[in-house]
Order: C-alpha cells, then structure tokens, then sequence
C-alpha cells in the first residue's frame, strides 16, 4: 500500500503573499504534551497569524484545516469538525494580520488505532482585490503543518463527563454516569 502525502494542502498560486505563521499549540484540557503529542479527548488550542505581506488587498480569506492521518492519508477532523474564531475576513496590503484560534478536542471515534502520526494542515486562502494588480481577482493562499504523534496505543482510561445527584443522604445509593475510553 503506498500513500502520498501531499507536500501542503493548499497547492495554488500565492501571488498576494498570504503567510500563515505563529503557530502557538496548546492542549487546554487533558493529558497531551503540546506540541510534542496528544491523547484522545485532549482538547487542543492552536492559535496562528494570517498575515498579507503583499502589495495588494485580499478579499474572503478563509482558512481550511486538515488532521491528517499520514497513515491512510484521510482527514479525521476538518474545520467543520473544529471551532475556528474567525474563518472569513479582509486583509488590507502591506502587514496587515489576523490572529486566528483554532479549537477542537480528538475525538476516539475518529482515530486508528493504528496510527499515531499526523499533520495538522492550516490553509489561507483568499483572492486578489485590485483593480491595479495584474492578478485581480485570482486565488491566492498558503498553507502551513505541524507534524503531531496521537498516541492510541498506550494503556490507560479516560473518563469524561460525569453526571450525578448533587445532594445524596448517608447510605443511599448513587447513580453515576460518564463518558469512558
């Protein structure tokens, strides 16, 4: 079985100088170690710039994501998947940015057991607005990764979202309810 891996997962044109930089990686929740690994239901924070440092306005940036699985090349998680604090915005010429926060928490359901490597793709992509740039109206993006270990494979539980009464007399019986992996 022989998997490509794309090279970055926005290939087009960046004619604008769009830059993704920045990435600050922070598990806000769980038992991850930033940026270095991550556990299942950790919930991760990723905080990036989207910077022009072109000579012309860009229109629509939207940003994109892809957890990428590097073993089966399958996106596990997308933006649609993810809490993104700003996924559409304006940047005007010459250094203007925009501080994007990216959250989500890994989901078991949607990860092998396995595999434990991945990239975490962040793309821009907006298009040209100038009437004075021969490239007026065309796409112009980028993308960045980080290469990120999911590590399925060790023993351990994971127990989430307890639920029970809040008020209980001695000796009665508890009922407790919780998320388990």
């Amino acid at each position: 079985l022989l998997i490509t891996i794309p090279a970055s997962f926005y290939e087009g044109a960046n004619q604008g100088q769009l830059d993704v930089s920045s990435f600050d990686i922070n598990v806000k929740e769980g038992f991850g170690d930033d940026e270095d690994y991550w556990y299942p239901l950790d919930e991760v924070e990723v905080e990036f710039d989207v910077e022009n440092k072109g000579n012309w306005d860009i229109k629509d940036v939207e940003v994109k994501v892809c957890l990428l699985d590097t073993r089966t090349g399958d996106c596990v998680m997308d933006e649609d998947d993810m809490d993104l604090s700003d996924d559409k915005f304006d940047l005007d010429e010459d250094d203007d940015e925009q501080t994007v926060l990216l959250t989500f928490t890994l989901d078991p359901k949607d990860l092998s057991e396995d595999s434990t490597k991945y990239e975490l793709y962040v793309s821009a992509i907006g298009e040209i607005d100038d009437s004075d740039s021969a490239y007026d109206n065309q796409e112009t993006g980028e993308s960045r990764s980080e290469t990120i270990e999911i590590r399925t494979d060790e023993n351990f539980i994971v127990i989430e979202d307890f639920e029970f009464s809040e008020t209980v007399q001695c000796g009665a019986e508890v009922t407790l309810s919780a998320d388990v992996w």
